[in-house]
């Protein structure tokens, strides 16, 4: 058994690395290989829903921070996991209902209030949203994730002279976001600043 965890463990770094060089489905494929044949090695597990989480496959990533759970139902940073799938997923209530369930000791994670902040987007609850995406803000000042999901707010709320604001901030802490620039650059089409858009348009 123990011959079998350590050859899981080696298998696991190497999909972590398979991960971190872009190679997701071959991550995928190592990972599952290795919770097939050892389903009780949770840091597998979680690894695996974290790689699917980074694919965009949220429905592999509930059924995987879900068994970590069922096996671990303390494990504060597998129920954030999972809420950020359920978010991923389109299922905002029970993200919310995960991320309830971890307030305490999760309190000054941002990554805990973003989440917060992207499920009450999604149900349309924009006070909610801005005040969580503001505490992630407060807790991390040097994240553009906070500043681009007030600025997607924003957007929704067709306060474009807001939206652009955050945007802007967003990708001064982070020039390299695609989307970010793409967004922005929809914003300045839609004000009449055709220049500014095709400027963002550019740098992607």
């Amino acid at each position: 058994a123990r011959a079998d965890a350590g050859d899981g463990f080696a298998a696991g770094q190497l999909a972590a690395m398979l991960a971190d060089q872009g190679h997701i489905d071959e991550a995928i494929n190592l990972l599952t290989r290795i919770t097939k044949r050892l389903p009780d090695v949770l840091v597998a597990r979680h690894l695996l829903g974290q790689v699917a989480l980074q694919a965009r496959r949220p429905a592999l990533a509930i059924t995987e921070f879900s068994e970590v759970i069922r096996q671990v139902p303390r494990n504060a940073w597998a129920r954030l996991s999972l809420a950020t799938a359920y978010v991923q997923a389109g299922r905002p209530q029970e993200a919310l209902e995960e991320l309830d369930r971890v307030a305490k000791p999760l309190a000054k994670v941002p990554t805990y209030h973003l989440q917060r902040g992207r499920a009450y987007a999604t149900l349309g609850q924009w006070r909610e949203a801005v005040r969580a995406a503001e505490e992630a803000q407060r807790l991390a000042p040097s994240s553009p994730e906070p500043y681009a999901l007030i600025g997607q707010i924003h957007a929704a709320r067709n306060d474009v002279a807001k939206a652009q604001e955050m945007y802007a901030r967003a990708l001064e802490l982070a020039p390299q976001l695609a989307q970010i620039h793409v967004a922005l650059g929809q914003l300045y089409s839609l004000d009449g600043k055709p220049d500014e858009a095709l400027r963002e348009y550019d740098a992607v």
